[in-house]
């Protein structure tokens, strides 16, 4: 074997050498092994260009590729077990091993994807057996810490099952060719043999390529670990959402455009289609795509999903009207040619205007439909008639096949752009589902429907970019082991780049680092040695992320930026990152500024002000303005999935229940009094959502999950008793004396806790936790100083309302705190004795001077966009525009 380091350019360093070593035009025997397939393409595309001739091309394969086509030589006749496949067959072999006992298929079906991954990781990292009978336990839920203490035997039944079928897995065709390499398979057909590109292999992976770097007519090419940034080549933007990103994309390719060695990188699929329409569209050449695209992002899934809810609103008075109009409004079928040769365009419009207008009704019958516009009825076979009848898997597939055959027979739809892509996609997936061991299994209608919806959200539609002509527009994945002259990513923030998930739901870290597997310490040195390869070896990088994000940019942007201020020995200032503006003439009206006119100061005096007003003040004056003074209301449509709101207010009224029996009593929970919670979960969840299933059963899945840790946290609790549950105030007094009136205060407080001697105030919380910052020690006048430092009134005003109702005049005795649902974990307002003295220093004042700022006059309701996300869901969002 013949070792050689490369730094750059890797497709181009094979070549050169494979031609300095060979003469002619026939490359067939040379055999070249890569990590992944893309630099397969720039390969040949390099040789063409240098030969200009034909040419026997040399055999290039991905490892994944080459244990493929090893394994079906070594064992013959045996076939990849699909997704649906394999996590039925594993499905089955849990049920029989008393695990997942109260689940249904739809319901196992993320859990068994990643559980049947896991099963292969074990083979490809070459487990050891026995350590699968002794596992430390983690934080899982339940039901899957169960079948991980049992996961040594659910893998060995789940081979052995696979085996009967004829079925193997990634991890089987790997361990097969691994035992055979050097045995039944020697590679006597190459004569040269070219291992380039590996990083941090698999242990399998290695003892396959360590064989193959056993011959001595191996050549290994070998990237060395980086040591540091590229820095100087590396420019830093800053935008504030994804289409200012984009647009600062569009600016830089302006600039000396060199297409081919140019690669536009998008960490994630949501900035295509606006890079497409906003940038490439306008540039006038040539592009390739290369990266995967979710197929329950498309059009066509929107309409299939809009069919299986048509199906899901059905009751016994018929149809939901809203989404009977909205599948006919979707574009494929708006669009279509009807039998009779007539568009379906009129006749659609003139079905919703008798739906809306002079039928006025929720629920709408289909034969009533026909009666009056019988053109529609062939569209209804397709779209409603079949879906009536399903009752398995494989016939819905059968079903969808129909509709989309039908839509692309009838319709423009095939000259959509991506559609050839995503449609052969959708067919596969089709074949998938009526060719699918349980194909013919009866399942409930709903269940067959939420499997269908799991199942897509994890396919991708892939967009191969062969040839390789024009700008290279790559996910990050696509990038490993490629060079470009010039390289622009978007969305550089952190959880993207790098994009590794700390926590894994089924083999926690203390059991991955038990079991010798890769944590997410590993896969983030792997993801930043590669896009550390990408940036390095490019002359010039334009790195953007967004400001303003609660993850914030990325801490390769932070490395970089250090980097640069060690070399000129200085704290950079702003100009190190360009900032996208738009032109001023651009940017839609300023509306106009929100007054207090005499009518609003005397709307404000006849207020009672909870904390939650307060910081709806603090966060934005003029959401406060629309929603406190004029009430306006968010315009709601029936809501088929639980939003964050009525999520929380669930939470709330299981936990007001459980603890109401407790109130005025010293508290000592007991083992029964968990299933009197649990039971509530189910209870409360049925009583504000419905049936359990769907995007409703993983609700209840978490929840059930996270009351439970909770429930385990309060057990261990001593020497407390509740003294209130939802206590409501009303009527209390804070003074303003510079107002020389006072203002009125109420606000509902979840739970009062007396703990060994203290009052201690709990406000649950499943979301977000503002909570003030530590440092502050003086009071502060300024709103935006306020909103960056104390973020939130709401612990301060709950103290105060109840420090007033109950005649307490020492803050010692007393504390408030959030407790954080999500992550199990208590937020006290005062951790030490010198913190109860911001009550008095800092809290009230700066609430005094909040609230006064609010009714003085002369300070309008200013409309604060500082927080993006916050504006995004806004329900007044379109009033500031």
């Amino acid at each position: 074997m013949e070792k050689i380091e490369f730094r750059d350019n890797l497709p181009l360093r094979i070549v050169e050498d494979l031609l300095a070593r060979r003469k002619g035009k026939d490359f067939s025997d040379v055999l070249i092994l890569l990590p992944n397939k893309r630099p397969a393409y720039y390969i040949i595309r390099i040789l063409q260009d240098r030969l200009k001739t034909p040419f026997f091309p040399p055999h290039i394969l991905s490892i994944d590729e080459f244990v493929e086509q090893t394994a079906i030589k070594v064992r013959p006749g045996f076939s990849r077990a699909g997704d649906l496949d394999r996590v039925w067959i594993l499905f089955n072999i849990a049920r029989r091993a008393g695990l997942f006992s109260d689940c249904t298929f739809h319901h196992f079906f993320i859990w068994g994807l990643r559980i049947s991954d896991i099963i292969d990781e074990l083979v490809l990292e070459e487990v050891d057996e026995k350590k699968l009978k002794n596992l430390p336990s983690g934080p899982v839920p339940e039901e899957v810490g169960a079948l991980v203490l049992k996961l040594g035997e659910v893998k060995r039944k789940f081979f052995e099952e696979l085996g009967r079928t004829g079925f193997t897995t990634r991890g089987m065709d790997f361990l097969c060719v691994a035992d055979a390499i050097g045995k039944a398979i020697m590679l006597d057909e190459f004569n040269l043999i070219y291992v380039a590109g590996f990083f941090a292999p698999t242990r399998i992976e290695q003892r396959i390529l360590d064989y193959i770097l056993g011959l001595e007519k191996t050549v290994n090419f070998v990237q060395e670990e980086w040591r540091g940034w590229n820095f100087r080549n590396i420019f830093l933007h800053s935008g504030f959402d994804l289409h200012s990103q984009i647009k600062r994309v569009g600016e830089i390719l302006q600039e000396r455009l060199d297409p081919v060695n140019t690669a536009v990188v998008l960490p994630e699929a949501d900035g295509l289609i606006p890079l497409l329409s906003m940038v490439v569209s306008g540039l006038g050449k040539e592009y390739n795509i290369t990266m995967g695209y979710p197929l329950y992002r498309t059009p066509a899934y929107a309409l299939l999903d809009g069919v299986m809810k048509f199906q899901e609103t059905k009751v016994e008075e018929g149809y939901y009207a809203k989404d009977y109009i909205s599948i006919l409004m979707h574009p494929y079928v708006k669009n279509l040619v009807l039998e009779d040769g007539k568009e379906a365009r009129a006749i659609i419009y003139s079905i919703k205007r008798k739906i809306e207008k002079e039928w006025n009704r929720a629920f709408i019958s289909i034969e009533a439909i026909e009666k009056y516009f019988p053109e529609i009825t062939e569209v209804h076979r397709y779209f409603i008639r079949e879906m009536e009848s399903v009752k398995t898997f494989g016939h819905l597939g059968v079903c969808f096949e129909n509709i989309l055959s039908f839509v692309l027979l009838r319709s423009p739809a095939g000259g959509y752009p991506f559609a050839g892509e995503i449609f052969e996609m959708f067919f596969k997936v089709f074949r998938e589902m009526q060719e699918s061991v349980f194909s013919s299994e009866e399942m409930q209608k709903e269940d067959i429907f939420d499997l269908f919806r799991y199942y897509v959200r994890n396919e991708r539609v892939p967009f191969n970019g062969i040839p390789l002509g024009g700008l290279q527009i790559l996910g990050v994945l696509e990038t490993r082991n490629l060079s470009f002259e010039k390289v622009v990513v978007i969305d550089v923030q952190e959880g993207i780049i790098p994009s590794v998930d700390k926590y894994d739901p089924v083999l926690p870290t203390i059991v991955r680092e038990f079991l010798g597997l890769p944590t997410y310490r590993e896969r983030e040195k792997v993801f930043r040695h590669h896009f550390m390869s990408l940036v390095n070896t490019a002359k010039e990088v334009h790195l953007i992320y967004r400001s303003g994000q609660k993850e914030g940019r990325s801490r390769f942007v932070e490395e970089i930026l250090w980097e640069k201020e060690q070399e000129q020995k200085r704290i950079l200032s702003k100009e190190a990152v360009k900032q996208v503006n738009f032109r001023v003439e651009t940017i839609a009206r300023v509306p106009p500024p929100l007054k207090k006119d005499s009518r609003t100061l005397q709307l404000l005096k006849n207020m009672n002000f909870s904390p939650s007003a307060i910081d709806r003040y603090l966060s934005c004056p003029a959401r406060f303005y629309y929603d406190s003074i004029l009430e306006l209301e968010e315009k709601r449509d029936i809501a088929l999935e639980p939003d964050s709101g009525k999520i929380g207010s669930c939470i709330h009224k299981i936990l007001q229940r459980f603890y109401k029996p407790f109130e005025g009593k010293k508290v000592i929970l007991k083992e029964e009094d968990e299933q009197i919670l649990l039971n509530l979960v189910e209870r409360c969840i049925r009583e504000d959502f419905g049936e359990i299933r769907g995007d409703v059963y993983l609700l209840y899945k978490i929840a059930e999950y996270r009351l439970k840790n909770f429930f385990d946290n309060e057990k261990t609790r001593e020497n407390w008793k509740i003294l209130y549950t939802e206590k409501e105030y009303n009527n209390v007094s804070f003074p303003l004396p510079g107002l020389g009136r006072d203002v009125v205060l109420k606000g509902i407080i979840d739970r009062v806790d007396q703990r060994d001697g203290r009052i201690y105030i709990v406000d649950y919380k499943t979301g977000e936790i503002k909570k003030p910052n530590k440092k502050i020690k003086q009071a502060l006048y300024d709103r935006k100083e306020i909103k960056a430092k104390i973020k939130s009134f709401q612990l301060p005003v709950y103290l105060y309302i109840y420090s007033r109702q109950n005649s307490i005049s020492s803050w010692e005795d007393l504390n408030a705190e959030f407790y954080s649902l999500k992550d199990n974990k208590e937020d006290f307002l005062f951790s030490d004795e010198e913190d109860r003295e911001k009550m008095e220093e800092v809290f009230l004042p700066s609430l005094a001077s909040l609230l006064a700022e609010i009714f003085n006059p002369d300070i309008d309701f200013e409309r604060d966009n500082e927080d993006e996300h916050y504006c995004e869901y806004c329900p007044y969002s379109g009033l500031c525009r």
